[in-house]
């Protein structure tokens, strides 16, 4: 019993860190598992935009895309126009410079 005495603050230690990791361990479980739930149900409300997922049936498919709000926006294209930047090689489609960031977009096409 005497050497059971000396490892005894030890042994005691190593209980207590197994029981705090295990306590952890099953609180961020929960957590998880609470967050998890929390955004299925906002995923899963129709009134704010969310849409029930998945969608498999091809006409409800249909019907939210075209009850969808749709804004019109800008293309990404841009006007190009031919201009030499050397010489002797084709000229080449560029857009103009813009101001913000001062860059063109080259296109080369493939014939």
């Amino acid at each position: 019993m005497q050497g059971l005495q000396g490892d005894l603050p030890t042994l005691l230690m190593v209980i207590i860190a197994a029981a705090a990791f295990l306590a952890g361990l099953c609180g961020e479980r929960l957590r998880a598992k609470l967050a998890r739930q929390a955004w299925q149900k906002r995923r899963w409300r129709r009134g704010e935009g969310g849409v029930p997922f998945p969608v498999t049936d091809p006409a409800e498919q249909l019907r939210l895309v075209m009850d969808a709000k749709f804004e019109k926006r800008r293309l990404l294209s841009r006007p190009m126009a031919f201009k030499e930047f050397a010489p002797p090689a084709a000229p080449l489609r560029v857009s103009d410079p813009q101001p913000a960031q001062n860059y063109v977009i080259l296109y080369q096409s493939s014939d």
